[in-house]
């Protein structure tokens, strides 16, 4: 019987916040890319892609925009054209196949479709419902669990165009999760939010993880959301670029062949700052700099030049 994901309590001392969470991810492959090649209609918009996720990992995938890392998520769903290489999902003991659950960009959902909070959570119920034309009492109390645990309940019956941004985003994540996914795809789920709204979603996505979903997420963030993931992927132009931790991967020099420009680096432990090198002249870097180190006592600053390593 299929029910909604229990997150941990809201206290749970190592939620995300500062510095990555504790890996909990096993050595269990979910998904394998191997050679993969795909893209649109003749166009390959991503190539080369050599991957593997286990059960449990939580992984952002930074880069610009039209890098490849919405296609790289929908090569995961399968709706892209793969023209060569192998890409294998493994589903977990006793089902048939990988459930996969997707959170759209919030600019790409139609707000002023007439559909209801409740009724876009139960298009994730489609393998269950079938073809039926109405929910079971089961589906509904399914439903109404989770927009509860979601902290979204009393929103069951109002239309998607009345949501805030955050309970946007709770409800298309609720849509994801009725379906009980072992892997969840969101795209950019923290773009267009406040502060607030934004340490919400990362909160809930950590405790989801610990309660051993896997999660995959497109981030522009580099500083708010992507330095307190386990594991990043960067995807430039493409191909991906690099892969591991943050500690690893926020770089001056893989930032440069990511983004294509100059990034300037602060560290102090774990903690990772990432602004553009705009050079010396640059009174707005220059401030940055100055409160990060006043804040952060021992912070080592590292800068690329062009043709460099860093220093």
């Amino acid at each position: 019987m299929t029910t909604a994901p229990k997150p941990p309590a809201s206290n749970d001392p190592t939620t995300i916040g500062h510095g990555p969470p504790t890996p909990s991810a096993s050595d269990i492959p979910l998904a394998v890319l191997e050679k993969v090649n795909v893209g649109y209609e003749s166009t390959v918009a991503l190539q080369d892609v050599t991957l593997e996720v286990c059960q449990g990992e939580f992984i952002g995938i930074v880069g610009p925009s039209g890098s490849g890392k919405t296609t790289l998520l929908r090569a995961l769903l399968g709706q892209v054209r793969r023209f060569s290489g192998h890409l294998d999902l493994f589903p977990r003991p006793g089902r048939d196949e990988v459930r996969v659950g997707y959170v759209p960009q919030v600019d790409m959902v139609d707000w002023n479709f007439p559909i209801t909070v409740e009724q876009v959570v139960m298009l994730g119920r489609w393998r269950e419902i079938g073809w039926r034309p109405w929910s079971s009492r089961r589906d509904k109390q399914l439903m109404h669990e989770l927009l509860d645990r979601l902290s979204i309940g009393h929103l069951a019956k109002r239309h998607i165009r009345k949501l805030s941004g955050g309970q946007q985003q709770r409800t298309f994540l609720a849509r994801a999760l009725i379906g009980d996914p072992d892997l969840l795809l969101l795209d950019e789920p923290t773009s267009g939010v406040d502060i607030k709204t934004r340490h919400e979603v990362m909160h809930l996505l950590g405790e989801l993880n610990r309660a051993g979903t896997t999660i995959i997420m497109t981030t522009h963030d580099l500083n708010a959301v992507a330095t307190h993931l386990p594991r990043l992927i960067c995807v430039g132009e493409g191909q991906v670029v690099a892969d591991g931790s943050p500690q690893d991967i926020l770089t001056p020099e893989v930032l440069r062949r990511t983004y294509g420009a100059e990034m300037l680096v602060m560290r102090r432990g774990r903690a990772i700052y990432v602004v553009e090198h705009l050079g010396d002249a640059s009174e707005a870097v220059g401030a940055e700099v100055e409160l990060f180190l006043e804040t952060s006592s021992g912070a080592a600053v590292d800068h690329a030049e062009a043709g460099g390593d860093g220093s």
